[in-house]
């Protein structure tokens, strides 16, 4: 594979499209990263390069999209953006395409979720991943194997959206040395490494295999457990509480079961959030 196939990078900026091409480089693969410059896909001409560029037997990485997606007007980019790789990628004979979704194409349960429920999301961000999906399938030619990555709360270091948690929390640590948390910060949630996401995605190139994997950790950690790791490793830094104005997203409960993740990689080990937080923590201190 390292030799024979090339592999391009769409959305080669972003933080997981970046993480996984700085892997692919270090692991010496035949790799192309594709950025908005290089290719603005909200834009017509963005297919006629896509095609110009694409070979046989190439492997894609689709991660681009404007995310998370939180509006209509957004949510409309994101359509034009799939629309415009797909009529790119058109009657191309490659071998693999993984996308880069999310586990926001899920509804809630009271149990653990898995790839066999069915995508039934109430955010738009989580429509927006679920129309990708349709799109790709619909339009992509059922001899090329087609997986849907659909990680959980991705959390490390370079991430741009500092989004509720560890990038947030390492955030407000750094500038106003408090972090702040909704509620008691008792919802519990599923986070994981960057770092496993994109080798996650890397190995399964690799995989003969096809359809969605949930890039998930099966383990649940409270925001306020999350927030305590951040404390422990500067004593001086406050945990305030904030009122919540709305109820708890998920009501509170949102944890995967990850036996098929686990089937494909048995000697996989997840990174440790502790040690993951600590890293963030030196890296901004360097």
């Amino acid at each position: 594979m390292k030799n024979k196939n090339r592999i391009i990078v769409l959305g080669s900026n972003g933080f997981v499209g970046g993480s996984v091409l700085r892997l692919l480089q270090k692991k010496k693969y035949n790799c192309i990263g594709v950025s908005r410059k290089k290719m603005d896909f909200l834009k017509i001409s963005s297919i006629k390069k896509l095609s110009k560029l694409i070979k046989k037997g190439d492997v894609v990485v689709n991660a681009v999209a404007i995310a998370p997606c939180k509006n209509l007007e957004e949510l409309e980019k994101n359509l034009i953006i799939i629309k415009n790789i797909q009529k790119g990628l058109e009657e191309k004979k490659i071998k693999k395409y993984i996308n880069i979704s999310s586990d926001a194409v899920y509804g809630d349960k009271k149990i653990p979720l898995t790839e066999t429920d069915i995508p039934n999301s109430s955010s738009i961000h989580g429509l927006m991943h679920c129309n990708r999906e349709k799109i790709i399938n619909f339009t992509t030619n059922n001899s090329i194997d087609v997986i849907h990555v659909r990680p959980t709360l991705i959390y490390g270091i370079g991430d741009p959206h500092s989004g509720y948690g560890p990038n947030l929390f390492l955030k407000t640590m750094k500038e106003k040395k408090k972090i702040n948390i909704f509620g008691n910060g008792d919802e519990l949630r599923d986070h994981i490494c960057i770092d496993d996401v994109s080798f996650l995605i890397v190995e399964l190139i690799k995989k003969k295999f096809k359809g969605p994997i949930n890039l998930v950790t099966s383990k649940g950690i409270t925001f306020y457990k999350i927030a305590r790791i951040f404390v422990n490793i500067n004593k001086e830094i406050k945990i305030i509480k904030l009122k919540r104005k709305i109820k708890k997203p998920h009501g509170g409960y949102r944890l995967f079961n990850n036996k098929n993740l686990v089937k494909l990689f048995p000697k996989f080990k997840f990174s440790k959030i502790e040690n993951k937080i600590i890293d963030m923590v030196e890296n901004e201190r360097n």
